[in-house]
């Protein structure tokens, strides 16, 4: 038999399930309470990535798998967010978020918690203030922690046990390829306009473009470095300058993580590229503006500087000067 852990289908969620996925996998080395083989299905744009971290095997939600889960369901499966794109995978038995507003979707067990207005209510406060106090987590990954509860390990065994560097996942990270080919010869900085796929609804998520435009501007003509725009929108169009390299939409995600992962630091609003940054180990620059960083920050917070509500590229020019003050990665 097997127990099934369906992770979010947006990059910046998946990725901040990597504690509680991290903190399991460690609970199971210890005590070994689950018995069945547990099986993740990450997002496809991250199933390498996930893959390479050999948490848990690995394994893609697709309609294959859908139709072999009528003939042999799993015992139970976690399904960590809500959508019609879950729909057709059967289990014995079912745990989720029960949304009114999705009614097609139930679930044997409700797992309120994962619901960040329920999560610090629903959740134990000594475990919610042990992950924020020792680990610097945010709510939005604090959350998934109900999980291992759910599966029998006690609040005790995960404060005994669960510990967390950026060194816990920098095998599955190597294992993702350079990309040498597409590299500026010269250091530079990383830059994403967008968050939220650019739904018109979270619009207030976003920085004014312009000022990422003028912030880029500033950049080399005070410090002569390129900025390369990453991301899946061509809008706004860039001015035709030779320091800023549009690289949204030509890459795959294996490609813009080497982009990334060589920049010498992001700047970007609350997305999937400021977790993946994070992810990654570069220094970033967050910009929040309807959400903020102990909701949703990422889960290595000393890397990420965050911003609130800046109205001009001021401050975040401070840091870009405090960043180049610091010694560069070979």
């Amino acid at each position: 038999m097997t127990l099934e852990i369906v992770l979010p289908n947006r990059i910046g969620d998946a990725i901040l399930t990597l504690p509680a996925l991290l903190a399991l996998k460690q609970l199971q080395d210890r005590y070994g309470l689950i018995h069945e083989t547990i099986i993740l299905y990450p997002p496809a744009p991250l199933f390498s990535l996930f893959e390479g971290f050999n948490l848990f095997h690995a394994k893609q939600l697709d309609g294959w798998c859908k139709a072999k889960s009528w003939i042999n369901p799993a015992r139970e499966t976690f399904f960590l967010y809500s959508s019609s794109q879950i729909l057709g995978h059967r289990t014995q038995k079912s745990y989720g978020q029960i949304i009114e507003a999705k009614r097609f979707l139930t679930f044997d067990q409700h797992l309120g918690y994962l619901c960040l207005e329920a999560t610090e209510e629903l959740l134990p406060q000594n475990l919610i203030s042990h992950l924020k106090q020792n680990f610097g987590l945010s709510l939005a990954a604090i959350r998934y922690f109900g999980i291992c509860l759910e599966m029998g390990y006690t609040v005790q065994q995960l404060i005994d046990t669960f510990e967390m560097t950026p060194a816990h996942f920098k095998t599955g990270i190597s294992d993702q390829g350079s990309s040498k080919h597409l590299l500026p010869e010269k250091p530079y900085l990383a830059m994403c306009l967008e968050a939220a796929y650019g739904r018109r609804k979270e619009a207030k998520r976003r920085w004014s473009g312009d000022h990422y435009l003028d912030l880029a501007e500033r950049i080399h003509e005070q410090f002569q470095l390129p900025t390369v725009f990453l991301g899946l929108q061509r809008e706004p169009i860039l001015p035709d300058r030779p320091y800023l390299i549009d690289m949204r939409r030509n890459s795959p995600l294996s490609d813009t993580m080497a982009l990334l992962s060589q920049a010498i630091g992001y700047i970007g609003n609350d997305s999937g590229l400021l977790h993946l940054s994070n992810l990654l180990g570069i220094p970033s620059l967050g910009i929040y503006l309807s959400t903020r960083p102990e909701v949703y920050g990422p889960i290595f917070p000393q890397l990420n500087t965050p911003l609130i509500e800046p109205e001009n590229p001021e401050p975040l020019m401070e840091w870009v000067q405090q960043r180049l003050a610091t010694p560069l990665k070979a």
